[in-house]
């Protein structure tokens, strides 16, 4: 199990990553994590330093017949505009210049440590792009931006509803597909303007760091920053399938193959002149489950296949490639 909240790089720490001679072994990242819907994002940089406005149109105008002679009055649209916002993720580590000199190697013990906090920073980032909440989550999201689930949670009142598609499972194990036709004119990342595109790690070299008892020792320094936010102009680009119960979905092939109406379902909501650009991701339990079920109905026609992109052998669907996302969890609570 992962600890979360060390802050301190100690001997110990020192020693479980050496080798006999005092060598830096390599270590088998057994957190990494397999997050393809963070390699589709499209950024762009936003036209504010905190958010991002978009202009949608919110009404079309009121068409008229008339009669010769007769007259109409003049109509026009109505326009709304939206706000996204965007936050700052960040980590900083401080090694004692002393202890990571030790063997001799001291970027050896730095890489070591770098390493770990790229995963979590990705992982972090991906998390609030699917999870991100604010409004339900204040005390744990008050300083995340709202993600995917923020606007597709809700299938019987909220705009989006038509947009989110249950698989009528129930219980604590529950997960969802979710369909995105990623765009400038549809659902990208956004950046604060004048700062750095994804993953911005400084090297701070050396300085003074603080014990407990706010003693100083010299230590080398690292800063990792990801300034990012989730733009959603046109919410017909997003289908979310949930309720998709994986216990059952894993023991029985019915539900498998009920995985492929769904996502046929989801499809046809994306309108044409974007589906083209749709992606269909899901954790890989899920996803794996879904082949399966492919497999038992090949003989009927099946649907998934796998096509090379960028010399990639890539699982795809009726066209649309078929992504792994291991942030969408298997704990997700029941949308009614």
């Amino acid at each position: 199990m992962a600890v979360v909240g060390n802050d301190v790089f100690t001997l110990a720490e020192y020693k479980s990553r050496t080798d006999a001679d005092g060598k830096i072994v390599p270590i088998t990242e057994l957190l990494e994590r397999q997050d393809e819907m963070l390699d589709d994002v499209p950024w762009v940089y936003a036209n504010g330093p905190s958010a991002h406005k978009t202009t949608v149109r919110a009404g079309l105008p009121a068409i008229s017949h008339r009669r010769f002679n007769k007259g109409i009055a003049a109509t026009r649209s109505a326009t709304a505009q939206v706000e996204f916002g965007m936050c700052q993720a960040a980590a900083r580590t401080e090694l004692d210049y002393d202890l990571a000199n030790l063997g001799g190697n001291a970027g050896a013990v730095r890489l070591s440590e770098a390493k770990p906090h790229l995963s979590a920073m990705a992982q972090t980032v991906a998390d609030t792009l699917i999870y991100g909440d604010p409004v339900a989550n204040p005390t744990t999201d008050d300083d995340k931006v709202a993600g995917l689930h923020f606007f597709f949670k809700d299938n019987t009142t909220a705009p989006t509803k038509d947009h989110v598609i249950t698989a009528s499972g129930a219980g604590s194990d529950l997960s969802s597909i979710w369909i995105v036709a990623w765009g400038e004119d549809t659902v990208h990342g956004i950046v604060p303007p004048g700062l750095k595109m994804g993953l911005d790690h400084r090297d701070l070299g050396e300085g003074d760091a603080f014990d407990s008892s706010n003693r100083r020792f010299r230590a080398y320094m690292d800063e990792y920053k990801w300034n990012y936010g989730l733009c959603i102009r046109d919410w017909r680009a997003v289908v979310r399938i949930c309720n998709i119960d994986v216990s059952d979905l894993v023991s029985t092939v019915a539900n498998q193959q009920a995985l492929t109406n769904y996502v046929i379902q989801g499809l046809s909501k994306i309108p044409s002149q974007y589906r083209s650009r749709a992606k269909i991701y899901g954790n890989s339990t899920v996803l794996t489950a879904w082949e399966l079920g492919q497999r038992a109905d090949v003989k009927a026609g099946g649907g998934l296949t796998y096509e090379n992109i960028n010399g990639q052998p890539v699982m795809s669907f009726r066209g649309r490639p078929v992504r792994t996302s291991n942030a969408i969890t298997v704990a997700e609570t029941t949308i009614s």
